[in-house]
């Protein structure tokens, strides 16, 4: 049931996220806000807009389909902050903190 639940919530995310941008290209809705995927909480779901990352992590989240337009939805986080896990195309991955700081993104407010 903990899959298929985090399924159905993460496709609700994505619709969500759809209709979001949408109005934000019409000028009619300023919902989307660009964020760090380090400040995202449990739950929150966004679109990559930029990755800062260099060297051999970048061409290694590329490889694990994280790339700009992907959409990223935050699993949870370690109690001290870092890592943080993150549903990505089908999987979830652990980032640490600072190099999740160096991904942006577009969550709604």
């Amino acid at each position: 049931p903990g899959r298929c639940a985090f399924l159905s919530h993460y496709c609700r995310a994505r619709r969500k996220l759809f209709w979001a941008r949408k109005r934000a290209r019409e000028g009619r809705d300023e919902a989307m806000k660009r964020v760090c995927l380090s400040e995202l909480s449990a739950g929150q779901a966004a679109r990559v807009c930029e990755i800062r990352v260099e060297g051999a992590l970048r061409r290694r989240l590329f490889d694990l389909g994280l790339i700009p337009g992907t959409l990223v939805c935050c699993r949870g986080k370690a109690p001290c902050g870092s890592p943080i896990a993150f549903y990505i195309r089908g999987a979830v991955i652990a980032l640490r903190r600072r190099d999740a700081a160096k991904i942006f993104a577009e969550a709604w407010a």
